[in-house]
């Protein structure tokens, strides 16, 4: 299976340019922790602002690395790609 099997992390794809084609690997699987958190929200644990705040905020609503994900999952998902998982926050 290692054979099979290649990680890749990274940012969000920032897509081609107008008129372009995708030069990207296209994907079976995508696993993703975007942030989540609303900007204003005050009400996170300790534990939780450990973490950078890059890895929490998502915008005003949340959503932000959502509107930048969403459009692109036809073009780097596979045509049979298996899963996409996201997590958001239970608010949403």
């Amino acid at each position: 299976m290692p054979h099979r099997l290649v990680w890749q992390g990274g940012q969000i794809y920032p897509g081609p340019a107008a008129g372009q084609k995708w030069r990207l690997p296209v994907l079976h699987l995508i696993l993703s922790n975007p942030p989540y958190i609303c900007e204003n929200d005050d009400s996170l644990s300790d534990e939780v602002l450990c973490d950078p705040a890059l890895a929490l905020y998502a915008g005003a609503d949340g959503l932000a690395a959502y509107r930048a994900l969403l459009p692109q999952i036809g073009a780097i998902l596979a045509d049979k790609g298996q899963a996409f998982r996201l997590e958001i926050d239970m608010a949403r």
